[in-house]
């Protein structure tokens, strides 16, 4: 898994936005693809510190604990993230079960 920054850009106000995200390579028949695991938001951390926080989510979404937890910027950044991953995955989960 590996940590990628997309820009994008308001056309009204014509600011620049960056946000970051998970992403997971895998392979299929037709060549490898890569999806979104989870949204990151925006992040303070410096680009050479984004393999570490990767592999702390990767660690996290498995159940592990990772020895880059012992970092604390990686690993509140970890926690951050993961807090609103299971926000996300509880309104997901309200919405496909039927009433």
């Amino acid at each position: 898994m590996f940590i990628r920054e997309t820009i994008t850009k308001n056309k009204m106000t014509n600011k620049s936005y960056k946000k970051h995200v998970l992403v997971e390579s895998y392979r299929t028949e037709n060549g490898p693809r890569q999806r979104v695991v989870m949204q990151l938001g925006t992040l303070t951390l410096p680009k050479s510190e984004w393999k570490k926080l990767a592999a702390a989510l990767e660690g996290r979404l498995a159940g592990q604990v990772t020895l880059f937890e012992e970092e604390k910027e990686i690993a509140e950044a970890a926690e951050s993230a993961m807090a609103n991953y299971s926000f996300n995955q509880k309104k997901v989960d309200t919405k496909a079960t039927p009433q």
